[in-house]
C-alpha cells in the first residue's frame, strides 16, 4: 500500500498543530501527508486545484468562519468531481441535529474533539487503521 493523504479542515491553529503533531508521533510504517486548510472555501480550492494526492481522507471541523463544514460538505457531495471523498467529522459540536444531518450527507464518522491528549492519540490511531484496512477511491 502507498502512502495516504488527509485534508485537515479547521480554523483552529492550535487544534490543526495538535492533530499533525499526534499522527507524526505515532509509531507507523506509514504516517500520512496532512495538507491543511482554514475554512471549506479554502479547502474547495485545493480539491478542485487537485493539490491533495489521491488516496486522502478529509477531516472536517464544523465551525469556522468563512464556509462553515455543513455548507462545505454540502459544496464536496453536490459536485461529481468529489462526491466520493471520505470525511470524517471533528467537531466540539454534540448537537444531535447536526450529527443527523451529517451522517444524511455520507460522512464516514463523527468525532467530538477529544480533550484528552490519549483520546486524539486513539483518534488517530483510528484513522492510520482505517486507512490501511479500507480500500480509498482514487
Amino acid at each position: 500500500m502507498g502512502q495516504f493523504h488527509i485534508l485537515l479542515i479547521d480554523d483552529n491553529d492550535i487544534d490543526r498543530m495538535m492533530i499533525k503533531r499526534t499522527f507524526r508521533h505515532l509509531e507507523t510504517k506509514r504516517p500520512p501527508i496532512i495538507y491543511e486548510a482554514r475554512d471549506g472555501k479554502e479547502a474547495l480550492e485545493i480539491l478542485s486545484n487537485e493539490i491533495v494526492d489521491k488516496p486522502f481522507i478529509i477531516l472536517l471541523d464544523l465551525n469556522m468562519s468563512g464556509m462553515d463544514g455543513i455548507s462545505f460538505l454540502k459544496e464536496v457531495r453536490s459536485t461529481p468531481a468529489f462526491n466520493s471523498c471520505v470525511v470524517f467529522v471533528v467537531s466540539t459540536s454534540s448537537s444531535e441535529i447536526d450529527i443527523k444531518q451529517l451522517y444524511e450527507l455520507n460522512i464516514a464518522g463523527y468525532f467530538i474533539k477529544p480533550k484528552d491528549p490519549r483520546e486524539l492519540q486513539d483518534f488517530a490511531a483510528m484513522i492510520q487503521n482505517y486507512s490501511e484496512l479500507i480500500v480509498l477511491p482514487a
